[in-house]
């Protein structure tokens, strides 16, 4: 059996043109099927084909084998230069042109595409190779001068925004052989190139890495009759997150049969710089086609990696989408094989060419939307900023590529880094509840319909507003970095009147140019209330124009004892009783399990309050916090070995003894208190990172996870307590989610008392117990040096941990050490409010993902104490997944006022009914100027009701949309009672809140507004 070169080296270069003429030459003469087609491997391109000139030549094709040799030719020429005649002689755009244009792509990218709708497709995919040599090519045939080892026809489906590719398909063998082991190896061999990401990831993956390497003009192009620019990228591998994934390095031996045979394989991964063209439809943003190509280093075992993804308008179900049509991968690998008994070296290049066919929508349409910790949700927009024009564009980012097996010689798919999942909201998904017909709150509207929601939304526009940054955004720098400045002087009072001039800031030694120096002033607005205690909205006090800064009050009930914790509620309450008016306050409580909501953000004093008073700390929390007070502060009467007093009474042993059996008393049984307490606010901090401007965490917790009890440990304890991870980790979350920590020491200093809870005035051995050195039977002497009293004033020593302590100064923040008046501690901080500044720059160097130090300085004033943060996590932003961003709308603490919502809850006769009222002036209409709606105003909203179980963190979500298609006259009244919507709800059992979250289509913008459970209390 021999195995040879199929290349012909002879081949011809023909144009497309020519080629188009050689064909129609073909057609018109009756030229058979087998003829045209041998005729056609003797060819190859000298430019690409185009789409559109590559289906007509097939359409003309006189058989299968000539259309096979036409695939193969369109294939090989992907990566050619076009013809002239595709490349008109027209001006560049200038430079604020093609920020425009660039800017229509952001929003492509980030908005329409992940908006696809849940579909199913066919991947037919024909692989091609130019040399027959390492395997059995008796089966094979030649087409378009590259040999066609097969055909596989594979499913691909979108669900919920992620792309996914069945593992085995519907395979179509176009080999001739009958031969299943050659069938076999060749289905094996034909699998080793292909792509992945046509749906959206290798999009924002390349718009990533470009913004970190160059991009710019290339040239206009003509595509399908219409004119679209051409843009030209290259991204350094040291910022690349272009994965070429190959199989194998390889060596070979002789088997007993002749063939060859595999003895070592070993998959390899290159992450490769690459560079290539965007072609870009100028008007609308959309991206047609994209070509990569691998910068390869000679040292590199792969000599080529290419790949090129070409987008067409499907129409599936009633709206059309651009998704993928056609893609080529390319690579070129130099492969070892045995051949009549010695190992070869063989340049061979793999080509696999992939269509995209019957394309339609994936499952039926469902009102109610209840899986909310799915793997995976369709993307909708982020949560809206408050009262901004859209959405903010989110960071490029986070797809991961699926794992190739060894089988799958070389697999080119761009990877990034997993996003990290969203504390919050991740519980399982409860049994839906049926939800009665929603329903337009009046008479019937022709101008309005409601009908059940099928999936989330997303924008099929680009925002005006946020056009020119969006760009700008790509093309320098995508990070901006918040510090927020709390200077006081030699007495410790707050300095109020810094100038932009005396500061500086400092990045990794560096110098930053301050893009904006803003000192904050204070909101003196009280809370806006509606006369109707049922009645709740999202609208922010008319003087609250920028976002406010925030109190947020955390309560460590696992850490202080019953009494304590008491105490540090009645002077919270005394402080928010005294606090100023319209101050923005949050209540959580924390435990080993987390954080729980005791009341989420608001400007309300009185709910607050009312709820701080009824709140009471959980049994087992209570408990843990009793056992950790009993052992760091020895409040027992006796051990069980004599060895253990070495533990109590004041005395300390470094080195355990040889056999130690020690008391459970004196134990932590593994207990890592301030691990626990690091991985709270962490969480907290995620929770509170959607939400604008600077915010203040008040932390009050106990000396039992804020303090270093190593000095009390019994000797085989005395070890690290390794959070050095964990204080990693809460310092980016705190920062990244502007958070100035506070730690308040709230223990009580006990000053030695004995109660009567306390027997004994010093901890003895117990009576059951003896003491082996003395005569049998007899008991330990009482060890009254230096006795209990002396240890216990010893605890009153302990002061706040030093990384603790950091931690609140690396986040602008400070340490409070025990015995301070708890209220004017509180106070205190309020007043740092009052005198922070807020700083921002851009980094000058593109993100490296490593932590840089932060410094600021103060010219020309000397003895200031500057609070502020120290660093920052220089890292490539990443999309935020739809499943964060539903978690986000759903929890965020904070109702998102982009869109003006009113809701009135109420029992009536219907049963718990919500009723909206949606504002219009807060709404994107578009005029339609052709059609059966010219001359109407359009939009569409989506409205998801989440029934919240604030205890579990568990929602249940239905959703339903309402189509608008107002008359000129309706638009132009202003509709100022609002848009009206009506939902019925069956209640769960312990509900705790209602979230309204109301999308609009045509911008994007969030609106959301939260109905405590109590408004649903029917009224006498």
């Amino acid at each position: 059996m021999v195995s040879a070169v199929f290349a012909h080296s002879a081949s011809r270069r023909v144009t497309a043109d020519e080629l188009q003429r050689m064909v129609a030459d073909a057609v018109r003469s009756h030229l058979s099927d087998d003829l045209l087609s041998q005729k056609l491997n003797g060819v190859k391109l000298a430019d690409t084909l185009d789409t559109v000139t590559w289906q007509a030549l097939t359409a003309e094709s006189p058989g299968d084998k000539t259309s096979e040799a036409l695939r193969a030719l369109y294939a090989s020429g992907a990566f050619l230069e076009p013809s002239a005649a595709e490349i008109p002689v027209l001006p560049a755009p200038d430079l604020s042109a093609q920020r425009a244009i660039m800017a229509r792509v952001i929003q492509y990218v980030l908005r329409t595409i992940p908006a696809l709708p849940n579909l199913l497709a066919v991947r037919d995919t024909a692989h091609y190779t130019d040399t027959g040599v390492g395997f059995d090519a008796g089966n094979a045939e030649m087409r378009g001068g590259l040999l066609l080892l097969g055909e596989d026809r594979t499913p691909v489906s979108i669900r919920d925004g992620v792309e996914t590719d069945a593992p085995v398909g519907n395979r179509k063998l176009v080999s001739g052989s009958n031969s299943t082991q050659a069938k076999k190896q060749n289905y094996q061999e034909s699998r080793d190139l292909i792509s992945w990401g046509e749906f959206g990831p290798v999009l924002t993956t390349v718009l990533t890495d470009a913004a970190h390497g160059k991009l710019g003009w290339a040239r206009w192009q003509s595509f399908e009759g219409r004119r679209l620019a051409v843009f030209q990228f290259s991204v350094a591998r040291s910022v690349s997150h272009y994965s070429i994934h190959y199989c194998c390095d390889v060596a070979y031996q002789p088997s007993l049969d002749g063939l060859h045979q595999a003895i070592k394989n070993v998959p390899s991964v290159l992450q490769a710089g690459y560079h290539g063209f965007l072609m870009i439809d100028p008007e609308t943003g959309v991206i047609r086609r994209i070509t990569l190509q691998a910068d390869i280093q000679p040292e590199d075992s792969l000599r080529n990696g290419s790949m090129m993804i070409e987008w067409g308008p499907v129409t599936i179900g009633s709206s059309e989408s651009y998704c993928p049509i056609h893609s080529v991968t390319l690579s070129t690998t130099q492969d070892r094989y045995e051949v009549r008994g010695s190992i070869q070296t063989v340049t061979r290049t793999r080509i696999n060419e992939t269509e995209f066919e019957q394309y339609h929508r994936f499952g039926s349409q469902a009102k109610l939307i209840t899986d909310i910790a799915a793997e995976s949700a369709p993307a909708m927009p982020a949560d809206g900023e408050q009262n901004n024009a859209a959405l903010p564009p989110a960071a490029v980012g986070s797809t991961v590529a699926p794992t190739v097996a060894p089988a799958m010689a070389s697999t080119m798919a761009p990877t990034v880094a997993p996003a990290s999942p969203v504390a919050a909201a991740n519980a399982p998904a409860q049994p839906a509840i049926p939800a009665a017909s929603a329903e337009i709150d009046s008479e019937l509207n022709p101008e309005i319909k409601v009908s059940a929601v099928d999936t989330l939304p997303g924008v099929n526009g680009t925002s005006e507003a946020s056009g020119q940054d969006a760009v700008f955004t790509l093309r320098t720098q995508t990070q901006r970095v918040d510090v927020n400045l709390v200077a006081y002087d030699k007495h410790d009072h707050p300095v109020t009147d810094l100038r932009r001039d005396e500061v500086e800031i400092y990045d990794n030694g560096k110098r930053e140019q301050l893009d904006s120096f803003q000192a904050s002033t204070a909101s003196s607005a009280a809370q806006s209330s509606s006369a109707d205690p049922g009645v709740f909205s999202n609208a922010t006090p008319s003087s609250a124009s920028s976002p406010s800064d925030t109190m947020i009050l955390l309560l460590d009930e696992s850490h202080l004892p019953f009494d304590q914790m008491n105490r540090a509620r009645e002077q919270v309450m005394r402080y928010l009783k005294s606090a100023r008016p319209g101050t923005v306050y949050a209540l959580y409580a924390l435990d080993e399990h987390g954080f729980r909501v005791i009341q989420d953000v608001t400007r309300n004093q009185d709910v607050v309050l009312a709820k701080l008073a009824a709140w009471q700390p959980s049994a087992a929390a209570t408990a843990q916090a009793q056992a950790l007070e009993r052992r760091d502060r020895q409040q027992f009467d006796t051990v069980h070995n004599a060895v253990d007093l070495n533990n109590v009474n004041g005395n300390y042993t470094q080195i355990a003894d040889f056999v130690e059996t020690t008391d459970p008393e004196l134990r932590s049984m593994g207990d890592n208190p301030q691990r626990q307490l690091l991985e709270g606010m962490m969480a907290l901090a995620r929770h509170f990172a959607p939400v604008d401007g600077h915010k203040s965490l008040a932390l009050i917790s106990g000396d039992s996870a804020l303090s270093d009890w190593e000095d009390r440990a019994v000797g085989i304890e005395k070890s690290s307590r390794n959070v050095e991870a964990a204080l990693m980790h809460a310092r980016e979350a705190l920062n990244n989610a502007h958070i100035a920590l506070y730690v308040v020491d709230a223990s009580a200093n006990l000053g030695g008392a004995i109660d009567a809870n306390i027997e004994f005035r010093n901890v003895e051995l117990s009576q059951g117990s003896t003491d082996n050195n003395g005569p049998a039977g007899a008991t330990s002497g009482r060890n009254l040096t230096p006795g209990r009293v002396t240890a216990q004033m010893e605890s009153d020593l302990h002061g706040i941990d030093d990384p603790v302590r950091q931690l609140a100064e690396a986040t602008g923040g400070r340490a409070i050490r025990r015995g301070v008046d708890l209220e004017k501690t509180l106070d205190s901080i309020q007043a740092d409010e009052q005198a922070l500044y807020e700083l921002s720059f851009a980094p000058a160097t593109q993100p490296d993902n490593t932590v840089h130090t932060i410094v600021v300085k103060v010219t020309d004033r000397k003895g200031l104490k500057l609070h502020y943060r120290t660093s920052y996590l220089d890292a490539v932003p990443k999309v935020a997944t739809a499943r964060e961003r539903l978690q986000q709308a759903v929890w965020s603490p904070q109702d998102a006022s982009a869109i003006g919502i009113t809701a009135q809850a109420a029992m009536d006769s219907d049963g718990a009914t919500i009723r909206l009222r949606i504002a219009l002036n807060t709404l994107s209409l578009e005029e339609q100027t052709s059609g059966p709606s010219a001359g109407r105003w359009t939009d569409q909203l989506f409205i998801f009701v989440a029934e919240r179980n604030d205890g579990t963190r568990q929602a249940q979500i239905s959703g339903d949309t309402l189509a608008m298609n107002l008359l000129p006259a309706t638009y132009q009244s202003g509709m100022p009672a609002g848009i009206p919507y009506k939902r019925v709800l069956a209640l769960p059992a312990r509900l705790g809140s209602v979230r309204i979250v109301v999308v609009d289509r045509n911008s994007g913008r969030v609106g959301s507004v939260t109905v405590p459970a109590a408004a649903f209390q029917a009224k006498s």
